[in-house]
């Protein structure tokens, strides 16, 4: 099975019906695009097409199935943007790629759906009723001064980083002032504070409700009590793409790679420097590199940046970029904002500024 030129000019039609191509100059997108025999990882540049691209291939891949087995596509991301993108471009065509065996949603949901709502029902015996941080919350606020107990979770039901995490980020994730005495006393373990809390946790837990970060937990400690859940997921999926990488936790990432054995084709799709991590992360888990189990493939060629400003951002990268090239059509040069303490809430402001001037100057331009 493979993807061939003819399949790309095909399917261009499709995702440029105003003209448009994912050719280049290196042919970097067309490599990227044709490569559905190895697990990878693609460096690709800001602007550089990267979903488009990938939501390419796996619509050309979608032509294909079934595959072998009848193994599906799994394709997870860190926000829908994906998923309406591709509902929008392809319309009906894309029905396919939203039933069994496929799977095309969001990590969390991934997570949620195969591993941490079975996961629950298995150690507790009954069902799960809200994955969401708020709602937990709510109920922690609301019910905090009632909860008084004695116990912990039964034997293997707490082994899971729960707890500290939990008590420790009340104030911070929902600025809570009731909260600021707790935080406090949150060091010595023995205390009230710290035994109260740990208390109403665990009863809200096992009530039902979970915040999203517990729903990793569980779902570490699930994985790591029934490896056999590697043959399950590689027996389903063929392939397994992850947009938006930069974007990837630790415990995301260790949970993507613990899921699919060395028979899945798994891609890892982002640009490092564009990292807008969650869960307090301070850097991506994932690192675009060559190993025993992945290659690294790049897209160099932006379409958005321009040349003098790609000559700038290449070198002051938190991670440089060895090749990085501008769209000579689009003729904006850097542009530095000076601030202050005193002036920071006019950056803003600033910016947009400068993006409509440079609008109506790039308009003038084409019109000429």
């Amino acid at each position: 099975m493979q993807i061939t030129d003819d399949d790309i000019k095909r399917v261009e039609k499709i995702f440029f019906p105003n003209g448009g191509s994912f050719e280049d100059a290196k042919k970097e997108r067309h490599s990227f695009i044709k490569c559905i025999d190895k697990s990878i990882h693609l460096q690709a540049c800001p602007g550089s097409g990267k979903t488009t691209a990938l939501l390419a291939k796996i619509y050309l891949l979608s032509e294909k199935m079934p595959f072998e087995n009848n193994k599906g596509i799994c394709v997870l991301t860190h926000t829908n943007v994906a998923i309406d993108i591709i509902k929008k471009r392809l319309g009906n065509k894309a029905d396919k790629l939203f039933t069994h065996p496929n799977f095309f949603g969001t990590i969390q949901s991934f997570v949620d759906k195969f591993l941490a709502i079975p996961a629950y029902t298995k150690i507790y015996g009954y069902k799960l009723k809200y994955i969401d941080d708020e709602l937990f919350f709510n109920r922690v606020c609301s019910k905090r001064s009632l909860y008084k107990y004695n116990n912990w979770l039964i034997k293997n039901k707490g082994s899971f980083d729960s707890v500290d995490d939990f008590v420790a980020n009340i104030d911070v994730s929902f600025n809570r002032s009731d909260f600021n005495l707790v935080i406090n006393n949150l060091k010595n373990k023995t205390s009230n504070t710290y035994i109260t809390l740990k208390n109403i946790y665990r009863d809200i837990f096992e009530n039902g409700y979970l915040r999203y970060k517990d729903a990793y937990s569980l779902t570490k400690f699930y994985l790591e009590q029934y490896p056999q859940m590697t043959n399950y997921f590689s027996s389903r999926f063929k392939y397994v793409f992850i947009d938006e990488a930069q974007d990837t936790s630790e415990i995301q990432k260790e949970i993507i790679e613990k899921c699919f054995n060395e028979n899945v084709v798994i891609q890892w799709i982002g640009d490092i420097n564009q990292a807008i991590m969650n869960y307090n992360e301070q850097k991506s888990a994932w690192v675009p590199k060559k190993d025993d189990r992945y290659d690294v493939l790049y897209l160099t060629d932006s379409k958005r940046v321009s040349q003098p400003i790609a000559d700038v951002i290449k070198n002051v990268a938190v991670n440089t970029y060895d090749n990085l090239t501008g769209n000579e059509n689009v003729c904006i040069k850097p542009v530095i904002i000076l601030f202050d303490d005193n002036t920071k809430d006019k950056v803003i402001e600033e910016f947009a500024k400068i993006v409509i001037n440079k609008t109506a100057l790039f308009n003038n331009e084409q019109k000429s």
